[in-house]
């Protein structure tokens, strides 16, 4: 150890040359290395306390060596007793500092420092430690150079004692290689951060530094050595005096034996010679230590009896508390790992997205769905919709349900208390209370058979309340007011891409989770109130301490269990997504059946269904195989693991006495079967508990379609929208359009200025339109398509965003747009004409059946009312009447409603041209401004200006002269039939030329 501790003095830097700044720093810097490499030391062999013992002359007799090799070197006569200090150069015949560095510099190069023999003892000594129980770990002022050899001398004498060696000699970069760790930490440091319970040193300056150190270290200094009889101060390291100098300046005066150790009173720093008093030392302490521990297990055995009652109620308060503090916390915010609101992660109709959109999957994907803080926040957005007030019908509702499951948990209790009677009895041999037992077996079977059916009741009743108010409040914005934050059902669908299939949300999804919400109660605040009931009347019965023990247990499985449970909500989501595709695919051929029959388009059709109907089986054959593996671990671990935890519990009673239990056969058997009742119920409590979280789940999934449906249409109503943007959409001057907001101003006349013509899905059509039409000017639109004309409707009709400029119009209600394939509602032939007004609306307004008669005289199509069985008839109307026939009945509801503007998309073009002209005649009689989209060149006459999109960009707005355009019209006809004639005729000139030849 002084060789050791003799060369890491010396090789250390000295004051002059070291900046005390830097250097300070570069140690804070050493000292939390070596502090992280002390945490990676293998885990102990054994357990118990740690014991830190020194290497050098504790287990090796390392100065020994020393001298012995001095001897034989220098010729000296050197032996321990000359070792007066810690230092070797304070000691005769090593002369100077720089000498002695020397010397031990070479001692080292032979390696006799790992042949060295053992401390006489030692190996006896730490055997008989390790046999105490204690953890033995080396710490040694030997350097990095050292370690590797170091361990092998150790694993050679002292095989598998110690779990490692620590060597704190300086050095540069502290490492770890196996057992062997290297620090720049002091021996003090060191054993405060390995916690160890004693140090075994033969230093008096180790002993003292970590004996009296903040975390002071207990220390037994070992040996009847000279050096550590006196000490060398912090001055006397860097004093270059050698032995003879300080000899001669004393006079010859042995000075070394005025110096003696004083250890300070209090501090824990005993003495030992050899290792035969370390172990009578440590044996005793360990004997101590066990007497003690028993003393103290012996008041405890005296005193648990005398305080158990309050120990009990304790115990009951811990478990409740401990019951509800679980239950919350595992309803609680979970960390989602990816969880989001949903879908993918899509532009937005103004160029800019959502913040959220950030976090959400990868396109394509499902949403994440979890129990999480998302989760919780969703649901209570939705819970104030369904349950708006304490005094609402859905409140009333919760406080019934709540009071039958008490009532219902109380019969329980009594039915478990009954069963252990009747069966007592049986055994006691006792037939009259036997029969008065089955009596009141069958009176309590009436409140019981009452209390369930009226539970089913109520829980049904409240998952039709909850779905009323959700569907009433989600079609109030779905299909609610008019004007610029109205429409929300086209914009939906439209505008923005995160709802696929709305009407799949409305009914099914909006259903099953009012379902899972009303179910989600009973299956959560029952069984918890069951597991604190029935466990409190088993910590009656039982005790509360193996309630406690089995407390425990089931916990342990459950922490388990939880974290093998498969994410069910996330894939209640995505079966919900996808069997919505499933049916949106499959309704697109019933709507589109015409087109595909007339196509063929049977083949590719069956291809998409098969190809939805493919991702949804597979998905759910992978909840399947999901759900069959977890249904194993769960029925393993809830039924039978917990079941024979519970049959341990009810035999408490039987092999140990219970005070107040009976200990007859009949009391015994009582006990057991009400305690078995009791802890049936209560496992099947904790089970539907573990159960509840499945259903949550479920629920979780649910509440974020639902609320992804609402959460779409509040933002559709602020007129943010999310849309997949076409690439030019996001670049130069089409996306410094899509970041602009326009005016809307309401007027009498129809204006736009600089207004940009763009599509949902960015896509610019016109830069900037500038017209004006006024009340009574018909507007006719032409152009190829795609150009932008029925976008400049749906602009007009409120239903698209203005990104730029100012429009002038008048509100939408002003507007009614005949398309060419007009909608039919479902009702009767008045219904058709009067949409959308009900027949009150109509009598209101003054009209009566013979008023619609002669509108319907106007289209001719007066004859229809009693083709089809007059007016109140219902049928298809969209597959009793014709095109040209719906047609007329859209012409006829325009002239019912005679708005101020009418736009008409192609409205005419399954209608002869001479009906044409009359409906367009009739509609200016009535005052009724028409915008029209038609290439029928018949219909120029009825307007008076026309715009002509160029399918670039570009526009024309100009007065219409319907006669001069309809002669250039003729013209170009004529020149182009001429033109058609040109091939021929150069083909007929060529077979005249030859037959010239």
């Amino acid at each position: 150890m002084s060789a050791a501790s003799s060369r890491s003095v010396l090789e250390s830097p000295t004051p002059e040359t070291e900046d005390p700044v830097a250097g300070r720093h570069e140690e804070e810097e050493a000292e939390n290395r070596a502090l992280e490499k002390l945490t990676t030391i293998d885990p102990p062999t054994a357990g118990g306390p740690v014991i830190a013992i020194d290497l050098d002359d504790v287990l090796s007799q390392t100065n020994q060596a020393v001298a012995e090799w001095h001897n034989a070197r220098y010729g000296t006569n050197m032996d321990l007793s000359l070792f007066y200090y810690y230092y070797y150069w304070k000691n005769p015949f090593w002369g100077t500092p720089k000498e002695t560095f020397l010397k031990v510099k070479e001692f080292y190069s032979t390696e006799l420092i790992y042949n060295t023999k053992v401390v006489v003892g030692a190996r006896e000594g730490v055997q008989a430690l390790r046999n105490m129980g204690f953890r033995l770990v080396i710490v040694t002022a030997r350097t990095e150079d050292n370690a590797d050899e170091s361990w092998e001398w150790v694993s050679r004498h002292f095989p598998g004692l110690f779990d490692s060696v620590i060597c704190t000699g300086q050095f540069k970069d502290a490492h770890k290689t196996g057992h062997e760790v290297v620090t720049k930490l002091s021996k003090a440091q060191v054993c405060a951060d390995l916690g160890a319970k004693l140090l075994i040193d033969d230093s008096a300056e180790n002993a003292l530094q970590c004996a009296t150190s903040k975390h002071p270290t207990p220390v037994l200094l070992f040996g009847d050595y000279q050096w550590n009889k006196r000490i060398s101060g912090a001055a006397d390291a860097t004093d270059a005096m050698t032995f003879d100098r300080r000899l001669a300046t004393e006079g010859g005066r042995e000075f070394w034996k005025e110096e003696k150790l004083e250890i300070p009173e209090g501090v824990p720093l005993r003495r030992v010679k050899d290792w035969s008093e370390v172990v009578r030392l440590m044996a005793a302490f360990s004997t101590l230590r066990a007497k003690s521990f028993n003393e103290r297990v012996a008041q405890l055995a005296k005193t648990y009896p005398a305080h158990r009652p309050l120990i009990q109620r304790l115990l009951n308060i811990g478990f409740v508390l401990y019951v509800l503090g679980t239950t919350y916390r595992g309803l609680a915010s979970r960390p989602g790992g990816g969880s989001s609101a949903g879908g993918k992660s899509k532009g937005k109709g103004k160029g800019k997205e959502k913040e959220d959109d950030k976090e959400q999957g990868d396109k394509g994907k499902a949403p994440r769905v979890a129990v999480d803080a998302v989760f919780y926040q969703r649901l209570s957005a939705i819970l104030r919709i369904v349950i708006p007030s304490i005094r609402s019908k859905e409140a009333l509702l919760l406080v019934m349900h709540s009071s039958l499951l008490i009532f219902r948990t109380a019969i329980s209790l009594y039915v478990a208390a009954l069963d252990g009677k009747i069966v007592a009895s049986l055994v006691r041999a006792q037939p009259l209370e036997f029969f008065w037992n089955i009596c009141r077996w069958l009176l309590v079977a009436i409140p019981a058979t009452w209390t369930n059916s009226w539970l089913s009741y109520i829980q049904n009743k409240l998952a039709i309340a909850y779905r009323t108010r959700l569907t009433r409040e989600i079609l109030k914005q779905y299909l609610g007011e008019e004007g610029e934050d109205g429409k929300v059902y086209y914009k939906v669908s439209n505008l923005d891409d995160r709802i696929k299939n709305p009407d799949q949300m409305i009914t099914h999804d909006i259903q099953r989770f009012s379902t899972h919400l009303a179910a989600i109660y009973s299956n959560m605040a029952k069984p918890v109130l069951d597991v604190i009931l029935y466990n409190y009347q088993l910590s009656q019965n039982v005790g509360a301490e193996g309630l406690l023990v089995l407390t425990i247990l089931v916990q342990s499985s459950a922490i388990m269990l939880r974290r093998l449970t498969p994410p069910f909500g996330m894939y209640t989501a995505l079966s919900a997504q996808l069997s919505g595709a499933l049916r949106h695919a499959h309704s697109r051929i019933a709507e589109f059946a015409e087109e595909i029959a007339f196509f063929g388009g049977e083949e590719t059709e069956k291809t998409l269904l098969e190809r939805e109907y493919a991702s949804a089986l597979r998905h759910e054959n992978h909840v399947l195989r999901r759900r069959w593996w977890f249904g194993c671990v769960e029925e393993g671990v809830i039924k039978w693991l917990w079941g024979a935890y519970g049959l341990l519990l009810c035999s408490i009673p039987v092999f140990f006495k219970i005070p107040g239990t009976r200990i007859d056969l009949g009391g015994r058997t009582e006990g057991f079967v009400t305690n078995r009742r009791l802890l049936l119920s209560s496992s099947d409590a904790f089970g539907r508990v573990m159960y509840s979280y499945k259903d949550l789940s479920e629920l979780a999934g649910y509440t974020a379609r639902v609320f992804q449906l609402l959460d779409a249409m509040k933002d559709i109503e602020k007129g943010k929208f999310e849309k997949s943007l076409v690439s030019s959409a996001t670049t130069g001057e089409n996306a410094e359009i899509l970041r602009g907001h326009g005016q809307v101003i309401e007027s009498e006349d129809i204006q736009f200025e600089n207004v940009p013509i763009v599509t949902p899905n960015g896509d610019v059509l016109v830069k900037s339109l500038s017209f004006q039409v006024k009340p009574g000017q018909h507007l006719l639109i032409v152009g190829p398509n795609g150009c932008g004309k029925s976008s400049l409707f749906r602009i007009l009709g409120g239903l698209w965003p203005v990104y730029g400029g100012v429009v002038r119009k008048p509100p939408a209600s002003h507007f009614i747009l005949i398309p060419q394939r007009p909608y039919l509602c479902i009702g009767t032939l008045r219904d058709q004409v009067i949409y959308p007004h009900s027949k009150a609306d109509m009598h209101a307004r003054g009209v009566t059946d013979d008023d619609l008669l002669k509108i319907l005289a106007v289209v001719e199509m007066d004859h229809i009312v009693e083709r089809e069985g007059g007016w109140d008839a219902s049928h298809e109307w969209r597959d009793a009447l014709s095109g040209g026939d719906k047609q007329k009945i859209a012409w006829a509801r325009l002239f019912y409603h005679n708005p101020r503007y009418a736009i008409l998309d192609e409205a005419t073009s399954l209608v002869p041209t001479e009906m044409e002209g009359q409906m367009m005649e009739h509609a200016e009689r009535l005052g009724i401004t028409l915008l029209t989209v038609s290439h029928r060149p018949s219909l120029w006459k009825y307007h008076a200006l026309i715009l002509h999109y160029d399918g670039q960009g570009g526009y024309v707005f100009t007065k219409l002269d319907a006669e001069k355009r309809l002669a250039l019209q003729e013209e170009k006809q004529s020149l182009e039939t001429k033109l058609l004639e040109v091939p021929k005729m150069k083909a007929r000139l060529e077979e005249l030329k030859a037959l010239a030849r």
